[in-house]
């Protein structure tokens, strides 16, 4: 690529996943010796998930730069009521007006799009699952179960009630059948769901840096997912890399994610927009009943996959895209006032 030609925001100016996925892409096209400019106002390729600032956006399009929107989960009726419209504007009209390709974490992240959004020719898109880094998620040489407790673990950034009310409910269902302890890793941030934290076999850790979820993958089980129509899971894609037999629902993108085992995820409902009431967790509770009474077996399929979800394949699309990009850049026409008056456009808002 052209030196200093792609501008990618840096990973401080997000936070959960798309944190992580920016810190890597980063450390990736550093190691590729790509140099990410600094200034968004002179690059040949603007990059960016979700949406960012329109006036940016403009300029570099009018410039006749290319933008690329990577593309995250979407806010949808079913979920967020008549104000999905309103809260989806920013990131329709970067999609519908400026952005020359797309790339969506998953099949079931562009049918999202594809639905509220409007479809876009197959030329204008890319589907790429997130990656990992495999020198910390990796599997490891677990202790043999014997006599001991199952080790069970789920990670994230606990926000909503589907993503721990269905895992408790499920598990006390099995308390009586099966000796396990789950382990909830990563903080939770609503208050709503500290009732639920109220049992014996729960053991939660607040932290949730990269370094210590993959430790804690690695000393466990099974991993259990609740998440209701999730894009491309970050923890999912973890746990599949450390090895572990993924137990879940069958919602978003977790079939794509998990095709070697689908056995393990609980049916809800063929709609590409779910609702909550369709998770039932006696039917979450007969898969993690299923998972520990055939470990071994499941155990076995986990880790003939995992070397799956390698960020050195994810980053390599996602170079490719930049550098044809690249390559399409077509200089417009600009006078120094009109510069001028775009950068002091930047300038007031950033003040503001």
């Amino acid at each position: 690529m052209t030196r200093n030609s792609l501008f990618a925001p840096g990973p401080q100016m997000f936070s959960g996943g798309v944190k992580t996925f920016m810190t890597n892409l980063h450390a990736y096209l550093g190691s590729k010796e790509v140099t990410v400019s600094h200034s968004p106002f002179r690059s040949r390729v603007l990059f960016f998930p979700i949406h960012f600032e329109r006036h940016v956006v403009d300029y570099v399009h009018s410039r006749g730069g290319r933008i690329i929107q990577r593309l995250d989960g979407i806010y949808y009726p079913q979920k967020h009521g008549e104000a999905f419209e309103k809260i989806n504007k920013p990131v329709k009209d970067i999609y519908l007006h400026k952005s020359h390709h797309i790339v969506f974490q998953s099949e079931h992240s562009r049918d999202q799009c594809f639905t509220l959004f409007g479809e876009k020719r197959i030329d204008e898109y890319s589907i790429i699952v997130n990656g990992v880094n495999k020198a910390l998620f990796k599997p490891s040489n677990v202790e043999p179960i014997g006599k001991r407790k199952f080790k069970l673990v789920t990670t994230g950034v606990y926000r909503n009630v589907d993503m721990v009310e269905p895992v408790i409910m499920a598990l006390d269902q099995l308390v009586s059948a099966y000796d396990f302890e789950l382990h909830l890793v990563g903080p939770v941030v609503n208050d709503e769901l500290k009732p639920f934290l109220d049992r014996k076999y729960l053991k939660n850790y607040a932290t949730h840096g990269l370094e210590e979820t993959a430790e804690c993958l690695r000393k466990c089980d099974l991993f259990i997912y609740s998440h209701l129509n999730p894009p491309c899971p970050n923890s999912v894609v973890e746990a599949v890399s450390c090895g572990l037999p993924v137990v879940g629902y069958d919602s978003g993108a977790m079939r794509e994610l998990c095709h070697f085992n689908t056995q393990l995820l609980a049916p809800v409902s063929q709609d590409i927009f779910q609702t909550y009431d369709q998770f039932k967790p006696e039917l979450l509770a007969e898969k993690l009943s299923y998972a520990m009474s055939h470990f071994e077996e499941v155990k076995k399929t986990a880790l003939a996959h995992a070397h799956l979800y390698d960020f050195e394949s994810c980053g390599q699309q996602y170079l490719e895209i930049f550098e044809s990009a690249d390559t399409a850049f077509s200089p417009g026409f600009h006078t120094v006032s009109e510069d001028v008056v775009f950068l002091w456009q930047a300038l007031k808002n950033k003040l503001n």
